[in-house]
């Protein structure tokens, strides 16, 4: 849990903020490109590989997550990390040949597909995992239990 400092000039605090930020912003930022059909606004490189909407929705919940982390905002932290955990392990589960769970196709389902000759725009089994595990990583850090670990 983040106390909030007397001073309001604790630098790692800022970093975190900072950091949260940035991520929060290019991830809204390819929603936008998603939503409005601007290809070179859905990938951080112009040109590369579109980053897909659930990756996107997760890496948003997770920078709010990083954001509002405060006693004060627990539950708000612990739903939003739960947003990254849902969408990670249930890709992830996938990959381990379990069932079909389409949890990265269902924004933008229309879009992800339509580029011909090029496999369709899916979440990697890397970035399955390190959203979930991201995720337990927030939760955990809202503990204080694991407070000393922060």
């Amino acid at each position: 849990m983040v106390d909030e400092p007397a001073s309001g000039r604790d630098l790692p605090t800022t970093f975190q903020r900072t950091a949260a930020g940035l991520s929060a912003g290019i991830a809204a930022s390819v929603l936008i490109g998603w939503a409005f059909n601007v290809d070179a606004m859905t990938s951080l490189v112009p040109g590369s590989i579109a980053m897909n909407p659930a990756t996107t929705v997760a890496v948003l919940a997770l920078a709010a997550g990083i954001a509002f982390r405060s006693r004060r905002r627990a539950p708000l932290v612990g739903l939003l990390a739960a947003v990254a955990i849902v969408i990670g392990t249930l890709k992830f589960i996938q990959f381990l040949h379990g069932p079909y769970t389409g949890i990265d196709e269902i924004l933008f389902a229309d879009q992800l597909d339509r580029v011909a000759g090029v496999a369709p725009n899916r979440m990697a089994p890397n970035t399955a995992f390190a959203l979930a595990g991201l995720g337990w990583g927030l939760l955990g850090s809202n503990s204080r239990r694991v407070q000393w670990i922060v």
